[in-house]
């Protein structure tokens, strides 16, 4: 008999499988995990070879009379079809749901919001590390848009896998902090979901700098959160500790960017909460980005913000 971490448990390993601080053993499907349960004798043999994880621990399992919950499990059933290499091996009987699997199984019971955000962790570039000194790490994506539309085509006919579909059409990669996501995505969704509508920056891709930037930021690239390249502008998302603490080290780099003709501009989840701060926002874009729009209506953007800032990713400390 096996088991099959799922939800944060499977995020927790998943995270420190690309750490490089836990080894996997390869892929398997559904002949794996049709062997896997919820028991309490597998369950204890599996907590011996893995590391601590948060309780309750979520597993799934392929049929509902193996469904467990208590104070130790919480068990998800998935009876659908199930494509090749959606279980990372931890050790022999021991699997993960793989990033594409566990994001399609993290579909349920969310708003379309919390979908898109929760795409945008597993293409995102952070991990969350309740342990860390802002909340979360630098890590490297688990997957990408392109895997987990594939993903969702390879289970077509199931619900899950067209609502998986039309949440990857939402997310972007790369996002370095939950803030960055949470602002991406309140800028690109469409207006008519409360947005801006904006183009899709690229996130956190590096540029070359010139001479008078690179003499200012003491190296010969950067690394700009949000960047929209053809018009030369740039959005710094500051977080907590960093508007705090490391404020200094933007404004340097802010002045390189503005030394090679970008456009720079700071936003804060300060900003991000208010539906006004945010209008003056999406005109400074607009107006550097040379386009003419129509803008969300304010009780649209306010709900729309309501919503991605509500959302809370999984609690996990690494």
């Amino acid at each position: 008999m096996s088991i099959c971490l799922c939800g944060q448990s499977a995020e927790k390993v998943l995270d420190l499988i690309a750490l490089k601080r836990m080894e996997h053993y390869g892929r398997a499907g559904k002949a794996a995990f049709d062997t896997c349960r919820a028991g309490k004798k597998e369950l204890h043999a599996a907590l011996e070879l893995l590391p601590e994880l948060e309780n309750p621990i979520q597993l799934v399992v392929p049929s509902q009379e193996l469904r467990v919950c208590d104070d130790i499990h919480n068990t998800r059933v998935w009876s659908g079809a199930l494509p090749e290499k959606s279980l990372v091996m931890l050790s022999p009987g021991v699997y993960s749901a793989s990033p594409e699997f566990n994001a399609l199984l993290e579909m349920r019971g969310k708003t379309r919001i919390g979908r898109a955000l929760a795409l945008m962790g597993y293409c995102g570039i952070f991990a969350i590390d309740e342990s860390s000194e802002d909340g979360f790490i630098n890590r490297p994506q688990l997957t990408s848009v392109e895997r987990l539309s594939s993903y969702a085509r390879e289970i077509r006919l199931e619900h899950s896998s067209h609502v998986l579909s039309d949440t990857t059409g939402l997310a972007l990669e790369r996002a370095r902090s939950p803030l960055e996501a949470r602002l991406a995505l309140a800028l690109t969704l469409p207006c008519g979901m409360g947005g801006f509508g904006i183009a899709r920056p690229e996130l956190n891709t590096y540029i070359e700098l010139g001479k008078e930037a690179q003499a200012i930021l003491g190296r010969s690239w950067a690394e700009p959160d949000l960047l929209w390249p053809d018009a030369k502008v740039v959005l710094e998302a500051n977080g907590r500790l960093r508007h705090d603490g490391k404020f200094g080290d933007d404004l340097t780099k802010a002045s390189a960017l503005e030394a090679d003709g970008y456009a720079v501009r700071f936003v804060t989840s300060k900003q991000l909460r208010s539906p006004r701060q945010m209008m003056v926002l999406g005109h400074w874009l607009a107006d550097k980005l040379g386009v003419t729009k129509a803008f969300p209506k304010r009780e649209l953007l306010e709900g729309l913000l309501g919503d991605i800032m509500s959302f809370e990713y999984h609690h996990i400390s690494l």
